[in-house]
């Protein structure tokens, strides 16, 4: 196994010069060590305690600059903001236990959720429940949508992956067009033209990916460069409301993390 600093400074011994620090010459003078980056020890961090939530990012990857991007999404998830939670859609109610009194011609509720445990009149009891809040049993679905900002040359060199919480990566995600059928055009005249423009269409549109993870766990969003080029890159993450595992459909589950 090669020591790099060992090689580093024999080389320096060998031809002469000195270490050089230009982050557009770090791989030609061999100081690759000098490179700054984020990296799978030590990625971005950013950090999300409210649902739904949208997260931007932009900028460029490659030549000059840093190969690969990380970022660890760090989710908490406590509220929609304001102290209000939505779980399956529904607000989750506020109860104040106050003295019994009158407003706008309402009387204050008499509720004790241990008299009434069986169906009134054809209406089931209400299942009370106070611990939602970074409740482990919750989910959130998490969509990593690359925007393709690039052209299609520039694209095709700019792997955006999204990655679980052991690193696993994820499928790539779907795009938001079908992927044309070239037997379907052969009855047109201008068929290769129209192909060739739904083609390019498709290969340029945005890509999801969708996971659903733990209201409190965490995630790895790779920015990869492959090619010698600096190339442009634009995503973005959102993080949708609190859901039950149980309610999801046979195609959502398919999209729980693996440890779920």
């Amino acid at each position: 196994m090669m020591e790099v600093t060992t090689e580093l400074q024999n080389s320096l011994q060998t031809y002469g010069g000195s270490d050089s620090t230009n982050p557009n010459s770090t791989s030609s003078s061999k100081s690759l060590v000098y490179s700054q980056g984020s990296s799978w020890q030590k990625p971005i961090v950013d950090k999300v305690t409210v649902a739904p939530y949208t997260f931007n990012y932009s900028g460029e990857v490659g030549l000059f600059g840093c190969e690969n991007i990380f970022v660890r999404l760090d989710c908490n998830i406590l509220d929609a903001g304001g102290g209000v939670l939505i779980i399956n859609d529904f607000i989750a109610g506020d109860i104040e236990t106050t003295a019994a009194n009158t407003e706008n011609t309402f009387n204050s509720a008499i509720f004790n959720a241990t008299v009434e445990v069986q169906p009134v009149n054809e209406f089931e009891p209400a299942d009370v429940e106070s611990d939602f809040i970074n409740n482990l049993k919750s989910v959130i679905k998490i969509e990593l949508i690359n925007e393709q900002i690039g052209n299609k040359y520039e694209n095709a060199w700019v792997d955006i992956r999204l990655y679980d919480r052991y690193r696993t990566e994820i499928a790539q995600g779907t795009a938001n067009h079908v992927l044309p059928l070239r037997e379907s055009y052969d009855s047109n005249a201008l068929g290769q033209s129209l192909y060739s423009e739904d083609l390019n269409t498709y290969t340029n549109s945005a890509k999801t990916s969708s996971l659903y993870i733990y209201a409190s766990d965490s995630i790895y969003i790779g920015v990869h460069a492959r090619n010698t080029k600096r190339l442009p890159y634009k995503f973005t993450v959102r993080v949708s409301n609190l859901t039950e595992p149980d309610v999801l459909n046979d195609e959502e589950r398919k999209l729980l993390a693996s440890y779920i």
